[in-house]
């Protein structure tokens, strides 16, 4: 009987070792984290991500994605990436300064031009050692820079045509030094508010305004409150995506470069499909009532918020700032 019992636990061992996590058949999983719903450029990379990842490596890869804040704000996904709790997030740029406070040169209004002087920018080397610093500051590892577009206001009730127009306006803004001190000094009342909550704020007027991408106002379908689209072109906004670096260290050297071709393709489709996107949302704006206003002469809003870039250049560091200005 002591012989039947042994064989019998001899043989439960076995196959539990061959269900068990980790072993030679067990896709690795990564779990993604991002607060963009469908219809968002970054949405769609994500999805992107998982297909590429898990077709490339064979089935090795298996991508979990939990979209649209589905485990937090963009805060909470930092704290969760930094822990494991998730292992991969896409996160703007500004909510990461409180963790490395030179990424607020990535808000500085009016700065950095368009999207490819941006992306020129990042991806040189004034950016791969910004990436190296971050790393080595906050514990986490930066795995691309992505687009996220750039950044315009929406009112329910009027358009933004001058500076003036922000006097006493309440402007939902991310939680971030910078952008409270770019509305601060347009003469407005920046909000700082969680990004799900927004919607709800403009349909009963907690807010008068907000800011954000093409891409983002549709997709929230911030329209229906709010059908004043002003072109105020503040910032040129970046998307960081970032990876526990635990989760990194176990993926297997046979399977580091699929996942690094992936990520930079990843990377290179949503850069892309934010270009192609942000002229087309334009378009479908006019066509369904929205008041999109072009403002033709920035220069009035610039010479209004300049002065934050002396402002900041201590924290940032002047020089940072000099070649991101140089950057052709």
């Amino acid at each position: 009987m002591k012989r039947v019992l042994l064989m019998c636990a001899v043989l439960l061992c076995v196959v539990g070792l061959g269900v068990g996590p980790g072993l030679a058949g067990s896709p690795i999983v990564v779990k993604v984290g991002h607060v963009n719903p469908p219809g968002d450029p970054s949405y769609d990379a994500w999805e992107v991500f998982k297909k590429l990842l898990e077709e490339k490596s064979g089935g090795k890869f298996k991508v979990d994605l939990y979209p649209s804040g589905q485990l937090g704000e963009e805060r909470e996904l930092i704290e969760q990436v930094k822990m494991g709790s998730v292992d991969l997030v896409t996160v703007n740029s500004a909510p990461l300064s409180l963790h490395f406070p030179k990424f607020d040169l990535f808000v500085l209004p009016y700065l950095l031009r368009d999207e490819p002087h941006l992306q020129r920018f990042a991806d040189g080397p004034v950016g791969q050692k910004l990436a190296e610093d971050f790393e080595k500051a906050a514990g986490i590892n930066l795995l691309a820079y992505w687009a996220n577009g750039v950044r315009h206001t929406f009112l329910p009730k009027k358009a933004i045509t001058g500076p003036d127009d922000f006097k006493g306006v309440k402007v939902r803004v991310m939680n971030n030094e910078v952008y409270i001190g770019l509305f601060n000094a347009l003469g407005a009342m920046p909000t700082p508010m969680a990004y799900g909550e927004v919607y709800t704020a403009l349909a009963t007027g907690v807010v008068d305004a907000a800011e954000n991408d093409t891409a983002g106002y549709l997709a929230m379908k911030f329209y229906e409150p709010a059908k004043y689209f002003s072109l105020t072109t503040h910032v040129v906004a970046l998307k960081i995506a970032l990876a526990n670096p635990a989760f990194l260290k176990k993926i297997p050297a046979d399977l580091r470069p699929v996942f690094n071709q992936v990520t930079l393709e990843t990377r290179d489709w949503q850069r892309k499909r934010y270009a192609e996107k942000q002229a087309k949302d334009i378009e479908w704006m006019k066509a369904n009532k929205v008041n999109v206003n072009e403002i033709k002469d920035l220069a009035a809003f610039q010479a209004k918020v300049k002065p934050l870039w002396a402002k900041y250049a201590p924290k940032i560091g002047q020089d940072l700032i000099d070649q991101a200005l140089a950057t052709k």
